[in-house]
C-alpha cells in the first residue's frame, strides 16, 4: 500500500484530509490501473489522456501517477482490493483476497496495522464502512460483499462458493475484527453500499441487469433482504432499468446506481423502499449512435456532491 499526496491544487485541503483521501484511493489503484489501460476509455479524449498518464507513470513507484501527485511513503501489506474509512474515528479497513485488515490512521503518514481477520475472499470490489450509535457507544463495522467465494478459518461452517451474500465484520475493537452476521441475497453482491454510513440501517447490492437487493440492517446481528415486490409470492429483488455495479449516495438522499447500461437515480428518503427518479437513457447505455463512446464498458461509480444538511436529515427519516 503506497501513500500519495497532491502537489498542486487551486485550493489545498488540510494535509490530513489529502493523505487520507489518497490512502483510500490507493487501495484500489494497483488492480484498477491495469483494467483502466485495457478497457475502452470514455469520450472527449479519454483514450489520449490515459495514454499520457501511462507515459508519465513513476517507474520507482510502479504506479500510473498524474503530475500533481507524489508518493510520500509505502506500507507493505496485503494486496487490497478495496478499502473504506470510518466516519467518526481514524480507522481504515481494507479487504483483499486473503484477509480483512484494520488500520489506525491517526497519523495519516504512518498508518498502523491493528487487526487482521484471515479470510479467503473474492472480490468485494467496493468496501463500505458503517456505524451505529448504541447505548454502549458507537459500533463500527464493515460490509463485505461475497462475489464468488469466501472462507474464513474463524467461521469454518460458513464456506461460500457462488457468492450472493452480505457479511458484517465488526471492527468496533480495531484489534479484533470479527464476523458477526451474514445475510444471503438474491442478486450479485459484487459490491454492497450503505445508504448512510453514519447511520447504516440499509444497504444496497450491486445487483445485475434488471435487479438489485436491499438489505435491512436495523438489527445488525440479523440482517435480512427486503422484499422488493410485496404482491408477488416469495421474496423478490427490486427491479432496475440499469445494470448493477456500484451504488453511491449523496446528502440529498439520492442514490446513483451505475453499471453496464449507464446509471439510474433513486430517491432513498424511504431507504427500505427506493423510488426510481431517472436514468441516463440511451446515451448512458452506450448504444445510441448519436452518443458513441459515452459508456462503452462499465460505468463503475459516481459522485454527486450535495451540501444541503436539511436534505440529508430528511433522507434519514
Amino acid at each position: 500500500m503506497s501513500l500519495l499526496r497532491t502537489t498542486a491544487a487551486p485550493r489545498r485541503p488540510s494535509t490530513t484530509r489529502r493523505v487520507l483521501a489518497a490512502l483510500a484511493s490507493t487501495a484500489l489503484l494497483a488492480p484498477v490501473a491495469g483494467v483502466a489501460l485495457a478497457a475502452p476509455a470514455s469520450a472527449h479524449g479519454g483514450k489520449d489522456r490515459i495514454a499520457r498518464l501511462a507515459g508519465a507513470g513513476s517507474a520507482s513507484a510502479g504506479l500510473i501517477m498524474s503530475e500533481n501527485i507524489e508518493q510520500v511513503g509505502e506500507n507493505p501489506s496485503q494486496v487490497a482490493i478495496s478499502g473504506c474509512f470510518m466516519d467518526t474515528a481514524p480507522v481504515f479497513v481494507t479487504s483483499g483476497v486473503d484477509s480483512v485488515r484494520v488500520y489506525d490512521v491517526s497519523d495519516p503518514l504512518s498508518p498502523t496495522l491493528t487487526g487482521v481477520l484471515p479470510q479467503a475472499l473474492f472480490e468485494n470490489e467496493a468496501m463500505t464502512c458503517g456505524e451505529r450509535r448504541t447505548r454502549d457507544g458507537v459500533r463500527r463495522f464493515a460490509l463485505i460483499g461475497v462475489d464468488l467465494v469466501a472462507a474464513a478459518p474463524t467461521d469454518p461452517q460458513h464456506v461460500n462458493v457462488g457468492g450472493g451474500e452480505l457479511i458484517v465484520v465488526d471492527a468496533t475493537d480495531p484489534t479484533d475484527p470479527t464476523i458477526t452476521a451474514r445475510a444471503p441475497g438474491l442478486t450479485s453482491t459484487h459490491t454492497v453500499a450503505c445508504v448512510d454510513g453514519v447511520r447504516c440501517r440499509y444497504a444496497y447490492s450491486a445487483g445485475g441487469r434488471g435487479s438489485f437487493s436491499v438489505f435491512d440492517l436495523r438489527d445488525l446481528d440479523a440482517p435480512t433482504e427486503v422484499d422488493g415486490d410485496r404482491v408477488a409470492d416469495g421474496l423478490q429483488p427490486f427491479t432496475s432499468p440499469t445494470g448493477g455495479h456500484k451504488w453511491n449516495f449523496d446528502a440529498a438522499g439520492v442514490g446513483t446506481h451505475t453499471g453496464y447500461e449507464g446509471a439510474s437515480m433513486w430517491s432513498t428518503k424511504k431507504p427500505g423502499r427506493p423510488r426510481l427518479l431517472t436514468t441516463t437513457g440511451a446515451a448512458g447505455a452506450g448504444d445510441d449512435p448519436a452518443f458513441e463512446g459515452w459508456n462503452d464498458f462499465i460505468l463503475h461509480n459516481s459522485f454527486r456532491p450535495h451540501r444541503s444538511g436539511s436534505s440529508r436529515t430528511a433522507s434519514r427519516r
